[in-house]
């Protein structure tokens, strides 16, 4: 087994600094690169060390890193979720590893799982210089995934709150935070529980304005998946996923083009059982299959 070294690292989008990992066998020099791009609300350090060493052993070099405002990078203020915003942290991600002698710079892909599945999509769309990608039960479409998790009654109350917090802040300039469960409102799952329990010292931002609620609404990577052909394309879907409903990727995957594939998980899988054994595995395999197939094939 190769020896891996995690090397931090910094690079700026838009002047702000954004902290980093980059996970390489030692001394490696061209190898195919991975963008790893955290769910929402999450940071780097949620699982992915783990993943970023088992797909170094498997011979690629693995960039994990925090959007602006989240975890160890920079910006202000802190936790502000802008879908396009993060987009524009992935591609410079992409400049800044075709600059690193670890990774070749036409072998570089896109890895992002729930909402960063989203992020992944929109960016690949927009960045031709992604040469593959891989969307881990992601989310596909802000408004319908938000409108999903939401009854006829809470799904009303979502629109009169952000009406009210659009001339608020068209008034004032601010907009009210609150709680994710004002707009995502969710049922008991025992494995979300375990995933955050386990993550405790690195836990989450919990809260959300109603200007980030809106631009979440707004944005729709399945109406550009199109654009990602011909560059191949894979989603991975939990059957009984109800954060990110397997309806997301069904969406984006009869909307993208060849070469694409989606992987069902086993029936039960749920949303948060895909980061343990031994799912977890089965996602990590399909991953290296597909990446690799798409190194060789550039």
């Amino acid at each position: 087994m190769p020896v891996t070294v995690d090397r931090p690292v910094t690079f700026f989008a838009d002047g702000v600094c954004l902290f980093g990992y980059l996970t390489a066998a030692e001394g490696a020099r061209r190898l195919p690169a991975i963008v790893l791009c955290h769910g929402f609300l999450c940071t780097m350090a949620m699982d992915f060390p783990e993943y970023a060493q088992r797909l170094a052993v498997e011979g690629f070099a693995v960039l994990r890193f925090d959007y602006r405002g989240f975890g160890a990078s920079d910006g202000a203020p802190r936790g502000e979720l802008l879908p396009l915003r993060q987009t524009d942290d992935v591609r410079a991600a992409v400049s800044f590893l075709r600059a690193q002698p670890e990774v070749d710079p036409e072998r570089i892909a896109l890895w992002g799982t729930s909402f960063g599945g989203a992020v992944v999509l929109h960016a690949a769309a927009l960045d031709e210089r992604v040469c593959a990608v891989v969307a881990n039960v992601p989310v596909t479409n802000g408004r319908t995934w938000i409108r999903s998790v939401n009854t006829d009654e809470s799904w009303a109350a979502v629109q009169v709150a952000l009406e009210a917090d659009r001339v608020r802040r068209a008034l004032t300039g601010v907009s009210e935070l609150v709680p994710i469960s004002a707009f995502r409102p969710s049922r008991p799952d025992p494995d979300r529980d375990a995933f955050f329990a386990r993550h405790a010292a690195h836990s989450s931002v919990r809260e959300l304005s109603w200007a980030c609620v809106d631009a979440v609404l707004d944005f729709a990577p399945d109406e550009l998946v199109a654009r990602i052909t011909p560059r191949p394309l894979l989603l991975i879907a939990a059957p009984s996923d109800r954060v990110a409903p397997v309806e997301q990727a069904e969406s984006a995957f009869a909307k993208a083009r060849e070469p694409k594939r989606i992987v069902r998980l086993p029936d039960g899988t749920s949303h948060f059982a895909v980061y343990v054994e031994p799912a977890l595995t089965t996602v990590l395999t399909e991953t290296v299959a597909w990446l690799r197939a798409a190194a060789d094939r550039d």
